[in-house]
């Protein structure tokens, strides 16, 4: 069981760079998706959006305000350590 979710760990991290990948040419088109699953307590998603807006921090810029309207409305399903750490800028590397 547990080499399954490492084996989802690592696919879920490896989607995650190709979105951040991605983004380089299709900015908006990557931001309007990870908006649109940004409602689902997805710890992926949220490093996701942390390595987008360290790669492409001025592309973020009007996308910042829709994602903490988001953000702080999920604060309250904010329970195990893990999605702490994603919600609050944790690396991937640590889920391997």
């Amino acid at each position: 069981m547990r080499e399954t979710q490492e084996a989802r760990n690592e696919l879920k991290v490896a989607a995650s760079n190709t979105l951040v990948t991605l983004a380089r040419c299709y900015f908006s088109d990557v931001m309007v998706e990870l908006m649109y699953h940004l409602e689902l307590p997805e710890e992926f998603i949220f490093i996701t959006l942390g390595n987008l807006s360290s790669a492409y921090a001025l592309k973020c810029i009007p996308f910042v305000g829709m994602i903490l309207n988001v953000m702080i409305s999920m604060l309250e399903l904010v329970e195990d350590s893990r999605m702490r750490q994603a919600f609050c800028g944790g690396k991937c590397q640590h889920f391997l």
